[in-house]
Formats: C-alpha cells, sequence, structure tokens
C-alpha cells in the first residue's frame, strides 16, 4: 500500500503561496511546483505546471513530454497579461508504481531517498550548482550564496530543451521514502536533519509536520512544500 502526506505553507515573509502540490495517489503521481514571477504570475505557472504535467501523463505522455507541454502552455499563457509576462516555476514529478519510481524536474525543486542515509536524486538547474560543480563553493555554503535562488533552467524560461529536462530511476528499498520539496523547506534544513527527521517520524503525516515546523522554527523565509511517499 503506497503512504503519503504532503503539505504547503506560505512561510513567515511571503505575502502569497506560490508553491503548488499535486498528488494522484491512485496513478503514483506526484507533483510539487515552485512559481517564479511578480505580481500573481509565480501561483499562475505552478497552477498550470501540475495540472498539464497530470492531465499529459493520464493521456500517456512521458515525464519528459509532459513537462515539455506544460512548457509550452506556460509560454503560450505569458504573453496574454502584464501580470504573468515573466512567470515561470520549477517542478519535480515523481512516479512510482510498486517500488519502482521515475523523476523528472527542472529547476531547484527536489527529490530525496531517506532510510539510514539521505541522497538527493534530483540535480538543481540553479547558479550555485554550477559553483558546486565547478569546486568553487561546498553544499552547505550554497545554502546561505546570496545568489542561491538564481535558476539555470525553468518552466517558461529562456529556450527550454527536452534535453534539459531532468531525469532520474530507482527503487525504493524497505523502510526508504521519497521526499519532494521546494526550496523553502531545503534551503533552511541541511540533508542530516532531513535524514534525522524522517528517521524520528516513521509516520508520515508527522514527519511531514515536523520538517515544516523545522522550517519555520529557522525563519520561514520562503514558501514551504513537500511531499512524502513510501511505498507499501
Amino acid at each position: 500500500m503506497l503512504r503519503f502526506a504532503h503539505t504547503s505553507h506560505i512561510g513567515k515573509v511571503r505575502k502569497e503561496n506560490q508553491d503548488r502540490v499535486h498528488v494522484l495517489p491512485g496513478q503514483g503521481i506526484f507533483l510539487l511546483a515552485d512559481g517564479v514571477g511578480g505580481h500573481r504570475g509565480g501561483a499562475v505557472a505552478s497552477q498550470m505546471a501540475v495540472e498539464v504535467i497530470a492531465d499529459e501523463l493520464a493521456a500517456g505522455r512521458t515525464l519528459v513530454q509532459s513537462v515539455m507541454s506544460a512548457d509550452a502552455a506556460i509560454r503560450q499563457a505569458a504573453g496574454k497579461s502584464n501580470e504573468t509576462s515573466n512567470m515561470g516555476t520549477t517542478v519535480v514529478v515523481l512516479k512510482i508504481t510498486g517500488r519502482e519510481f521515475e523523476i523528472a524536474w527542472v529547476g531547484d525543486s527536489r527529490a530525496y531517498r531517506i532510510g539510514s542515509a539521505i541522497e538527493q536524486l534530483t540535480v538543481d538547474h540553479s547558479y550555485v550548482q554550477r559553483l558546486i560543480d565547478d569546486g568553487q563553493i561546498s553544499g552547505s555554503e550554497a545554502r546561505r550564496h546570496p545568489r542561491r535562488n538564481m535558476l539555470t533552467a525553468m518552466l517558461g524560461g529562456d529556450d527550454l530543451a527536452a534535453q534539459d529536462v531532468g531525469v532520474v530511476s530507482g527503487t525504493v528499498a524497505e523502510g526508504e521514502l521519497l521526499l519532494l520539496s521546494s526550496d523553502g523547506l531545503h534551503d533552511l534544513l541541511a540533508e542530516d536533519e532531513l535524514r534525522c527527521l524522517a528517521q524520528d517520524n516513521k509516520d508520515l503525516d508527522a514527519l511531514v509536520e515536523s520538517l515544516l515546523e523545522a522550517a519555520l522554527d529557522k525563519g520561514g523565509t520562503d514558501n514551504i512544500s513537500l511531499v512524502a511517499v513510501r511505498p507499501g
């Protein structure tokens, strides 16, 4: 039996929650998007992303095809209003069947596999990730970097190609779970904190609540969204 829990919180600083979470547990599909753009554009883009991708997956499209369809829809909608002209969004999509999973992502929303250890499954499309890759900064330094929120790819951004969409697949072992998160969570909580809270809270609802509270205790500087999934 597939178990899951999720939440999305405005945080303590933002005036609007531009994150979106969408779950279709009967299909094993879980989506999280973090909108980018002034006015209401970010919220529009993130909502479009999760809806279009869910519809495309239901129609039999692949993860990458579905993500690219969402990108096209957001681009088309962006030109129709000044409020949405610069809108975009990150997205991370999980499709799980039994213990086998596929994940696709664009931007800096993440997926982790957590058991006795923690593994970041996604690689951020961000400026600070390039600095990490070049050996200029560490992961802990990246969380404090002034340009940590600068994306190098997003839905609705410049010239996203299918090969830019990150894809990873694998299995979830007994006792492990998958965690999707927006940067409002993982910018504030280090991997060890995520792992320890996961080990201390075997109930997924309790885990999600504990993670949210921990991020809020550290300032809640952004919208905070997460999805925890454990196959039975």
